[in-house]
């Protein structure tokens, strides 16, 4: 599929743009091939660790790795897009291009497909989620509805006799499709009685007599996690005695990885805390 939409790619820009237009375009299928590459590599991390999140039933730690490697790859995507406005010319050079007339139209072309990246990686990500939940269909469609709508606005700009700003196809269909695809995921997402919007993610369990929270390798983050397991032990109505020791013992272990674990803040450490039938399991890892 990906060839067939080159293919079509490189004929529409060498009917309506020439030799010139079709140069540009080689360089913007290098971007496109750089952010595949990155996005492909965040979605076999989040695939990897996701699937073993999911098979525990960890939704809470599920959802926290999809909206930190998103949120790499929106500011992944922002970087991008901001260097290559910046550094278009050089960019152009790279590629051999060193006639004046022909390097100030490439470079016009190049700043404006780079609007898309913005929103062309995060849509990359999106089937991630939808990949470890089957919805086979939706993934199918998210990789390739922008690669449609790009042809087919390239086409009617075209047509329509403004060959010069085909251009604009590449950022206006990234929204467009990206806009879609947000759609139909909210259309799935009410056939669904416990999905997060957006992602469809397994919503976590409302379940009052459990906690699970994610606490960062830090002592500020420790403090503020041993406020949350109070809060929960004073919501549970737990003994004083089995408070006091889940408290002094939580403290200890978060304290003891933080100071001692020779990890970086950058780690996070999963708390559980199950209570039922006057039992109260604790899980730290």
């Amino acid at each position: 599929v990906t060839a067939v939409y080159t293919l079509l790619l490189n004929s529409m820009v060498m009917k309506w743009q020439g030799a010139d237009g079709l140069f540009a375009l080689s360089i913007t299928i290098m971007l496109i091939l750089l952010a595949n590459i990155f996005c492909n590599a965040t979605k076999s991390t989040f695939r990897a660790i996701g699937g073993m999140l999911y098979g525990q039933k960890d939704y809470v730690g599920l959802q926290f790795l999809y909206r930190r490697l998103m949120r790499i790859v929106v500011v992944a995507s922002v970087i991008t897009m901001l260097i290559g406005e910046l550094l278009a010319p050089q960019i152009a050079q790279l590629y051999g291009c060193e006639d004046p007339a022909l390097l100030s139209l490439t470079v016009k072309r190049l700043r404006i497909f780079l609007l898309m990246i913005i929103s062309f990686m995060p849509i990359l990500f999106l089937p991630a989620s939808y990949q470890l939940m089957g919805y086979n269909k939706l993934v199918v469609f998210t990789i390739f509805n922008v690669n449609v709508l790009n042809l087919i606005g390239i086409a009617l700009i075209c047509n329509l006799g403004y060959a010069s700003q085909l251009w604009w196809s590449f950022p206006l269909s990234s929204l467009l499709g990206g806009a879609v695809v947000l759609l139909l995921a909210s259309r799935k997402r009410r056939r669904l009685s416990d999905a997060v919007p957006v992602s469809l993610l397994p919503m976590p369990s409302e379940d009052d007599a459990r906690l699970d929270i994610s606490v960062g390798c830090s002592r500020e983050s420790v403090i503020q996690a041993l406020g949350e397991i109070h809060a929960f032990a004073d919501k549970q109505r737990l003994p004083s005695d089995m408070a006091y020791h889940i408290d002094v013992c939580t403290e200890e272990l978060l304290g003891n990885i933080v100071d001692h674990g020779g990890i970086t803040s950058n780690h996070f450490i999963d708390v559980d805390i199950n209570h039922a039938d006057d039992e109260t399991i604790v899980t730290v890892k």
